[in-house]
């Protein structure tokens, strides 16, 4: 088993490095076009000003051709410009890898691959904006792993984690335009969809909770069936993601707290588990981040 879970670990991982030097040849293949782009055009330049000085100095009528003066001031831009221009692209690309990493490092979490709070509170804000222009609505689910703790006691914080990965693929599949998902923390994540008119948000939360029962991890010779609960609310014109979050997060508390695999609308009434008002840096704090410390 050991063996299988290293394996899948590290398909996970290399698929991340794999993204990673797509985008670094990309970007090298412009940095060599730029290069000799720049270069012809230098050149060119190049053999242009020599034509006119040649004219001043001299007789034009013992002026070298101007194909001839272009190709001898293409060899010497080849030769001496070409290196410096490509060793300032090769820096343009090397900063661009470093914001690449940087951005990575900000906005994704890093066993999923996909957005953390903070990438997932600036997608929605633009998505929201976008929405309100529009006229169309949004729901927001909040999702979490039915007896998440149970799950690492008995197999382990590795199988953990590959049941958070699992989870966070089958999310992807749902991946639209005007859709957002993120890890919030622990075995807590969140899905943000706008733009559709017609949506019916219990349907759409139940065919992720759908699809998650029916589609077990598997490890080697090992099987993690696994279910979750989804609390989710409509979002309003003027309501922030922290609204949206404390009024998904009450009705995932009843779905907690009436069986658990099920999918349960927010209501007024429902008890708040998040503040008001307060820090926003101490309600991040209290969410988990590695895995779960309750049953849940």
């Amino acid at each position: 088993m050991a063996a299988g879970v290293d394996e899948t670990l590290w398909n996970h991982d290399n698929t991340m490095a794999e993204l990673l030097t797509r985008f670094e040849m990309k970007h090298h293949r412009q940095v060599v076009l730029r290069t000799v782009l720049s270069s012809l055009g230098l050149a060119t330049l190049t053999g242009i000003m020599i034509k006119y000085v040649w004219e001043g100095l001299f007789a034009a009528s013992i002026y070298p051709t101007v194909f001839q003066v272009q190709i001898v001031a293409f060899l010497l831009t080849l030769f001496i410009a070409s290196p410096v221009l490509y060793g300032m692209f090769l820096m343009s690309l090397s900063v661009s890898r470093k914001n690449h990493e940087l951005f990575q490092l900000a906005n994704l979490d890093p066993l999923t691959g996909i957005y953390n709070r903070r990438a997932l509170s600036d997608t929605f804000a633009m998505l929201a904006r976008k929405a309100r222009r529009n006229g169309e609505p949004g729901v927001l689910l909040v999702i979490d792993v039915d007896k998440f703790k149970a799950i690492n006691d008995r197999h382990g914080h590795e199988i953990g984690d590959h049941v958070l990965i699992h989870l966070a693929d089958n999310l992807r599949s749902f991946k639209t335009d005007q859709l957002c998902f993120a890890r919030l923390g622990g075995e807590e994540f969140a899905v943000a969809r706008f733009g559709a008119k017609d949506l019916d948000a219990y349907e759409f939360a139940e065919k992720i909770r759908k699809q998650i029962e029916g589609k077990s991890l598997q490890l080697a010779e090992l099987t993690i069936a696994y279910t979750v609960s989804i609390g989710y609310c409509p979002i309003d014109q003027n309501d922030t993601l922290n609204v949206a979050l404390r009024n998904a997060d009450a009705a995932l508390y009843t779905a907690k707290r009436t069986g658990r695999n099920r999918t349960v609308c927010f209501d007024a009434g429902m008890p708040s588990l998040v503040p008001q008002t307060g820090d926003m840096i101490q309600l991040e704090e209290k969410r988990p981040f590695s895995h779960a410390s309750s049953s849940n």
